[in-house]
């Protein structure tokens, strides 16, 4: 069944100049005259043909779930991952959901280990800065059975990952450390995990009910990714980058700005958890990465560039007022500016892809002008017997 959305296309002979384009690498490809279903059938003919990641920008997250339940079905269930936005959290609240930073996190680690197909993006998801690959790789953990670790250290690389400690693990993103078990709750999974030890040695790992505190199934090896998106070395380095920090503010806001600061600071040497800590991107990670950063071989299509170029200008811009705003309030300060790419570059970015633009109907698109354009007659049949 997936074969045959791959071979039907590719064979078909209304798409041999998509083939030619290709073989010639005239980028742009503007395909016209293409529906939803169609534009899923390209995504998984592309992965079926040359068994390369595909990624397919959209311009707003609801067909952007319906695209990614189109692909599971024609390349396999959990083959095709979603990517969202999140809402980036500036000031100090007593709670924050994690829920959409947690789910984009666990997509970066599908793409990581290449279990990701195809990855449908909403281009405000997109557009977002999150940390570097190298960065993710880096704090990703592996745990094996009956190899040994400390777990003084797993302790520190846990919380270097984002991970907060807590007597008995009862959410996400947590972990807890009783004699010689370890409890942990990666971002990706259902489940939680239990490693449990001999000595140093791990004698199993599985995962287990929190509420029974059962174990479940047993693994022999698990990866931890990061737990969030925006993470420090340590506390001790990033208080003190905290601390000398407000030497750089300018403007009336200055003393509002440093004293946030300062308190930031003291929380970390005293192991407060930042609810507030998605302001400081910028300062950690510099211009940090997209979903492009993870992607850098894939081939990408764009769902309806108009539409994804009017979502951009409009997200871009109210991320740009909201960030004034915060900065007039002291909130933010100077250097604490770019959580999201611009307009030039992400059109820049896209340009240097192997770019589909794929469209229902002909639209100009100056920013992006395609070198091949394609009109396919493509027709969509009524669905029968509510399926």
């Amino acid at each position: 069944m997936k074969q045959l959305f791959t071979s039907l296309l590719w064979n078909h002979p209304d798409f041999a100049p998509v083939a030619q384009a290709m073989e010639r690498g005239q980028y742009p490809i503007n395909l016209v005259g293409v529906s939803s279903a169609h534009k899923a059938n390209i995504a998984a003919a592309l992965y079926g043909r040359f068994q390369r990641q595909v990624l397919v920008v959209v311009p707003d997250e609801v067909s952007g779930r319906r695209m990614c339940e189109d692909l599971c079905v024609m390349l396999g269930e959990r083959a095709a991952v979603f990517f969202p936005m999140r809402e980036f959290t500036f000031r100090d609240v007593d709670s924050v959901s994690l829920e959409f930073e947690q789910e984009r996190l666990g997509v970066l680690g599908q793409i990581v280990s290449g279990q990701a197909k195809v990855v449908v993006a909403s281009i405000e998801g997109l557009l977002e800065r999150t940390l570097t690959p190298e960065d993710y790789r880096s704090r990703t953990i592996t745990l094996e059975a009956g190899k040994e670790y400390d777990l003084s250290e797993l302790t520190r690389r846990l919380i270097r990952a984002g991970y907060v400690r807590r007597d008995m693990v009862d959410g996400v993103s947590q972990f807890a450390v009783r004699g010689g078990i370890l409890d942990v709750f990666p971002a990706q999974d259902p489940r939680p995990l239990r490693a449990e030890f001999w000595g140093d040695t791990i004698d199993s790992i599985s995962t287990f009910d929190p509420e029974s505190q059962r174990r479940d199934e047993l693994t022999d090896i698990v990866h931890i990714t990061p737990a969030r998106e925006v993470l420090f070395e340590d506390e001790g380095s990033f208080a003190g980058l905290l601390a000398s920090y407000p030497a750089k503010y300018r403007g009336k806001q200055r003393e509002r700005a440093a004293e946030a600061v300062r308190k930031d600071a003291e929380k970390l040497r005293d192991g407060v958890e930042i609810a507030s800590l998605d302001k400081y991107l910028p300062l950690l990670y510099g211009d940090g990465a997209t979903v492009l950063d993870y992607l850098p071989d894939a081939f990408v299509l764009v769902s309806e560039f108009v539409a994804v170029r009017e979502s951009a200008r409009t997200f871009i811009d109210q991320m740009s007022e909201d960030v004034s705003q915060l900065m007039e309030e002291g909130v933010l300060a100077r250097g604490m500016e770019r959580y999201t790419l611009d307009a030039g570059e992400y059109l820049s970015a896209l340009g240097k892809r192997e770019l589909f633009l794929l469209d229902t109907f002909a639209r100009s698109a100056p920013e992006l002008p395609p070198k091949t354009l394609i009109s396919l007659d493509a027709v969509q049949s009524s669905p029968w017997g509510g399926e």
